[in-house]
């Protein structure tokens, strides 16, 4: 189901939150990175005091200009 422009500006304040109080992140590319790999990022980042979020491309794209961060990502 679509999200409605409402829903998409909450989670873009949320995006904006997040990048506002965590200066320090990486991006994780599902297609290149199996369960096992996520799971135990998850449970290291945990175990660091991190989290793992799922964030949609675009509004992050947005959120990341808006809280001027960097917006070119580099592959590893």
């Amino acid at each position: 189901m679509a999200k409605t422009r409402k829903e998409k500006k909450a989670m873009l304040d949320q995006y904006k939150d997040i990048l506002s109080e965590n200066p320090n992140y990486f991006l994780v590319s599902i297609d290149k990175a199996g369960m096992t790999e996520i799971t135990e990022l998850k449970k290291s980042l945990s175990d660091a005091g991190g989290q793992f979020v799922v964030l949609k491309n675009t509004l992050f794209k947005i959120a990341a200009h808006e809280t001027e961060q960097p917006t070119k990502l580099q592959e590893m």
